[in-house]
Protein backbone atom coordinates (compact mmCIF):
# COMPACT_ATOMS: atom_id res chain seq x y z
CA UNK A 1 0.00 0.00 0.00
CA UNK A 2 2.86 2.38 0.49
CA UNK A 3 4.13 2.01 -2.78
CA UNK A 4 0.38 2.86 -4.10
CA UNK A 5 0.41 5.96 -2.25
CA UNK A 6 3.76 7.02 -3.14
CA UNK A 7 2.68 6.36 -6.89
CA UNK A 8 -0.73 8.97 -6.05
CA UNK A 9 1.47 11.75 -4.49
CA UNK A 10 3.57 11.46 -7.66
CA UNK A 11 0.78 12.15 -9.70
CA UNK A 12 -0.53 14.76 -7.26
CA UNK A 13 3.01 16.27 -7.46
CA UNK A 14 3.11 15.98 -11.51
CA UNK A 15 -0.18 17.93 -11.41
CA UNK A 16 1.00 20.93 -9.65
CA UNK A 17 1.51 24.54 -11.11
CA UNK A 18 5.12 24.72 -9.10
CA UNK A 19 8.04 23.58 -11.29
CA UNK A 20 9.95 22.48 -8.35
CA UNK A 21 6.93 19.85 -6.87
CA UNK A 22 6.04 19.16 -10.40
CA UNK A 23 9.68 17.97 -11.29
CA UNK A 24 9.79 15.61 -7.77
CA UNK A 25 6.53 13.73 -8.81
CA UNK A 26 7.70 13.15 -12.97
CA UNK A 27 10.58 12.04 -11.66
CA UNK A 28 9.28 9.90 -9.06
CA UNK A 29 7.34 8.16 -11.95
CA UNK A 30 10.36 8.16 -14.44
CA UNK A 31 11.67 5.62 -11.79
CA UNK A 32 8.62 3.97 -11.43
CA UNK A 33 7.46 3.35 -15.09
CA UNK A 34 9.39 -0.38 -15.43
CA UNK A 35 8.87 -1.60 -11.76
CA UNK A 36 6.15 -4.35 -11.83
CA UNK A 37 2.77 -2.97 -10.35
CA UNK A 38 2.85 0.15 -12.19
CA UNK A 39 0.03 0.17 -14.19
CA UNK A 40 -2.23 -2.02 -12.47
CA UNK A 41 -1.45 1.49 -9.08
CA UNK A 42 -2.17 3.48 -12.51
CA UNK A 43 -5.40 1.96 -13.41
CA UNK A 44 -6.87 1.69 -9.91
CA UNK A 45 -6.53 5.55 -9.69
CA UNK A 46 -8.34 6.15 -12.79
CA UNK A 47 -10.78 4.51 -11.73
CA UNK A 48 -10.91 6.02 -8.50
CA UNK A 49 -13.72 9.13 -8.68
CA UNK A 50 -13.10 10.71 -5.34
CA UNK A 51 -9.38 11.56 -6.89
CA UNK A 52 -9.29 14.71 -8.56
CA UNK A 53 -9.49 15.11 -12.60
CA UNK A 54 -6.28 15.73 -13.05
CA UNK A 55 -5.01 12.96 -11.13
CA UNK A 56 -6.99 10.60 -12.94
CA UNK A 57 -6.23 12.30 -16.46
CA UNK A 58 -1.81 11.82 -15.34
CA UNK A 59 -2.81 8.16 -14.59
CA UNK A 60 -4.11 7.35 -17.90
CA UNK A 61 -1.31 9.35 -20.11
CA UNK A 62 1.03 7.49 -17.87
CA UNK A 63 -0.69 4.06 -18.79
CA UNK A 64 -0.46 5.72 -22.46
CA UNK A 65 2.91 5.82 -22.46
CA UNK A 66 3.59 2.89 -21.33
CA UNK A 67 1.70 1.19 -23.80
CA UNK A 68 3.96 3.09 -26.41
CA UNK A 69 6.99 1.66 -24.52
CA UNK A 70 6.58 -1.53 -22.96
CA UNK A 71 3.20 -3.15 -23.96
CA UNK A 72 4.20 -4.96 -26.26
CA UNK A 73 5.82 -8.96 -25.51
CA UNK A 74 9.33 -8.51 -26.14
CA UNK A 75 9.98 -5.15 -25.55
CA UNK A 76 12.42 -4.10 -22.61
CA UNK A 77 11.03 -4.10 -19.34
CA UNK A 78 8.05 -5.75 -21.18
CA UNK A 79 4.33 -5.19 -18.76
CA UNK A 80 3.37 -8.66 -17.24
CA UNK A 81 1.02 -10.24 -19.28
CA UNK A 82 -1.26 -10.55 -15.73
CA UNK A 83 -1.16 -6.58 -15.34
CA UNK A 84 -2.03 -5.79 -18.53
CA UNK A 85 -5.05 -7.97 -18.26
CA UNK A 86 -6.14 -5.98 -15.08
CA UNK A 87 -5.81 -2.75 -17.09
CA UNK A 88 -7.78 -3.88 -19.95
CA UNK A 89 -10.69 -4.83 -17.41
CA UNK A 90 -10.48 -1.50 -15.65
CA UNK A 91 -10.88 0.13 -18.71
CA UNK A 92 -14.13 -1.90 -19.56
CA UNK A 93 -14.81 -1.02 -15.93
CA UNK A 94 -15.02 2.66 -16.64
CA UNK A 95 -15.81 3.51 -20.19
CA UNK A 96 -19.22 4.93 -18.99
CA UNK A 97 -17.49 8.36 -17.97
CA UNK A 98 -18.66 11.59 -17.26
CA UNK A 99 -15.90 13.92 -17.07
CA UNK A 100 -15.22 14.58 -20.61
CA UNK A 101 -11.60 15.33 -20.60
CA UNK A 102 -10.92 12.00 -18.93
CA UNK A 103 -13.61 10.23 -21.68
CA UNK A 104 -11.82 11.44 -24.46
CA UNK A 105 -8.05 9.84 -22.64
CA UNK A 106 -10.10 6.83 -21.84
CA UNK A 107 -10.97 6.53 -26.09
CA UNK A 108 -7.63 7.42 -26.89
CA UNK A 109 -6.16 4.49 -24.70
CA UNK A 110 -8.60 2.13 -25.38
CA UNK A 111 -7.96 2.33 -29.32
CA UNK A 112 -4.36 1.94 -28.63
CA UNK A 113 -4.38 -1.06 -26.79
CA UNK A 114 -6.87 -2.50 -29.10
CA UNK A 115 -4.50 -1.86 -32.12
CA UNK A 116 -2.38 -4.51 -31.10
CA UNK A 117 -4.57 -7.02 -28.37
CA UNK A 118 -7.98 -6.82 -30.00
CA UNK A 119 -9.33 -9.43 -30.81
CA UNK A 120 -6.77 -12.50 -30.03
CA UNK A 121 -5.56 -11.10 -26.45
CA UNK A 122 -9.01 -8.59 -25.71
CA UNK A 123 -12.02 -10.85 -27.08
CA UNK A 124 -13.99 -9.05 -24.65
CA UNK A 125 -13.53 -5.71 -26.09
CA UNK A 126 -15.55 -5.55 -29.26
CA UNK A 127 -18.85 -7.81 -27.77
CA UNK A 128 -18.57 -5.41 -24.77
CA UNK A 129 -18.83 -2.11 -26.95
CA UNK A 130 -21.22 -3.72 -29.31
CA UNK A 131 -23.84 -4.08 -26.35
CA UNK A 132 -22.95 -1.04 -24.65
CA UNK A 133 -24.16 1.26 -27.92
CA UNK A 134 -27.40 -0.28 -26.88
CA UNK A 135 -27.42 0.76 -23.77
CA UNK A 136 -30.46 2.46 -22.63
CA UNK A 137 -28.43 4.73 -20.37
CA UNK A 138 -27.31 7.84 -23.08
CA UNK A 139 -24.13 8.37 -20.91
CA UNK A 140 -23.26 4.66 -21.42
CA UNK A 141 -24.14 5.20 -25.16
CA UNK A 142 -22.09 8.21 -25.44
CA UNK A 143 -19.04 6.88 -24.14
CA UNK A 144 -19.40 3.76 -26.43
CA UNK A 145 -19.75 5.66 -29.55
CA UNK A 146 -16.90 7.36 -29.49
CA UNK A 147 -14.84 4.98 -28.31
CA UNK A 148 -16.32 2.48 -31.01
CA UNK A 149 -15.70 4.54 -33.50
CA UNK A 150 -11.66 5.17 -32.61
CA UNK A 151 -11.59 1.25 -32.12
CA UNK A 152 -13.11 0.33 -35.60
CA UNK A 153 -10.79 3.40 -36.97
CA UNK A 154 -8.03 1.26 -35.61
CA UNK A 155 -9.19 -2.36 -36.90
CA UNK A 156 -10.74 -1.39 -40.12
CA UNK A 157 -7.05 -1.69 -42.38
CA UNK A 158 -6.16 -5.15 -41.17
CA UNK A 159 -5.83 -7.35 -44.39
CA UNK A 160 -5.13 -10.81 -42.25
CA UNK A 161 -8.55 -13.19 -42.77
CA UNK A 162 -9.25 -13.69 -38.92
CA UNK A 163 -9.15 -9.80 -38.46
CA UNK A 164 -11.22 -9.69 -41.34
CA UNK A 165 -13.63 -12.02 -40.04
CA UNK A 166 -14.19 -10.49 -37.11
CA UNK A 167 -15.17 -6.95 -38.33
CA UNK A 168 -17.53 -8.28 -40.42
CA UNK A 169 -19.26 -9.82 -37.91
CA UNK A 170 -19.52 -6.96 -35.99
CA UNK A 171 -20.53 -5.27 -38.98
CA UNK A 172 -23.29 -7.74 -39.44
CA UNK A 173 -23.96 -7.36 -35.76
CA UNK A 174 -24.53 -3.48 -35.67
CA UNK A 175 -24.84 -1.79 -39.31
CA UNK A 176 -28.33 -1.86 -39.10
CA UNK A 177 -28.84 -0.63 -35.15
CA UNK A 178 -26.17 1.87 -35.70
CA UNK A 179 -27.79 3.69 -39.22
CA UNK A 180 -31.35 3.78 -36.59
CA UNK A 181 -29.19 5.51 -34.27
CA UNK A 182 -27.83 8.18 -36.66
CA UNK A 183 -30.76 9.00 -37.82
CA UNK A 184 -32.12 9.11 -34.55
CA UNK A 185 -29.52 11.81 -33.05
CA UNK A 186 -29.67 13.77 -36.43
CA UNK A 187 -33.41 14.02 -36.06
CA UNK A 188 -33.69 14.56 -32.78
CA UNK A 189 -30.87 17.40 -33.26
CA UNK A 190 -33.84 19.63 -34.67
CA UNK A 191 -36.08 19.25 -31.87
CA UNK A 192 -33.56 20.20 -29.07
CA UNK A 193 -33.98 23.26 -26.74
CA UNK A 194 -30.42 24.11 -25.87
CA UNK A 195 -27.39 24.57 -27.69
CA UNK A 196 -25.72 21.57 -25.39
CA UNK A 197 -28.28 19.39 -25.83
CA UNK A 198 -27.86 20.31 -29.75
CA UNK A 199 -23.91 19.52 -29.61
CA UNK A 200 -24.63 16.41 -27.82
CA UNK A 201 -27.28 15.21 -30.88
CA UNK A 202 -24.84 16.06 -33.28
CA UNK A 203 -21.75 14.53 -31.84
CA UNK A 204 -23.53 10.78 -31.77
CA UNK A 205 -24.83 11.67 -35.05
CA UNK A 206 -21.40 12.28 -36.47
CA UNK A 207 -19.29 9.35 -34.60
CA UNK A 208 -22.41 6.66 -35.49
CA UNK A 209 -21.79 8.07 -38.92
CA UNK A 210 -17.91 7.54 -39.23
CA UNK A 211 -18.48 4.02 -37.95
CA UNK A 212 -20.87 3.52 -40.62
CA UNK A 213 -18.45 5.11 -43.32
CA UNK A 214 -15.94 2.37 -41.87
CA UNK A 215 -18.24 -0.79 -41.70
CA UNK A 216 -19.42 0.28 -45.08
CA UNK A 217 -16.17 0.15 -47.16
CA UNK A 218 -14.19 -2.15 -45.11
CA UNK A 219 -16.86 -4.31 -42.98
CA UNK A 220 -19.08 -6.33 -45.84
CA UNK A 221 -17.28 -9.65 -47.78
CA UNK A 222 -16.92 -8.09 -51.45
CA UNK A 223 -16.47 -4.58 -50.18
CA UNK A 224 -12.90 -3.98 -50.77
CA UNK A 225 -13.21 -2.16 -54.20
CA UNK A 226 -15.01 0.46 -52.67
CA UNK A 227 -11.50 1.73 -51.12
CA UNK A 228 -10.92 3.12 -55.02
CA UNK A 229 -13.40 5.04 -55.04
Amino acid sequence: MTAERNIVEALVFACSQDPEVLKVGENYLKECETQPGFYTTLAKVLADRSLDVPVRWMAITYIKNGVDRYWRPGAPHAIDEDEKAFVRRTLLGNVEERVQQVSAQLVALISRIARTDCPDKWPELLPFLAQSVCSTSLLMQQCSLSCLKDVVKALAARRLANYRAVFFELTGQLFAYLLQLWTHHLQNSISQSSTEAVLESLKMASDSQKILQQMAVHGFRGSMPLQKL
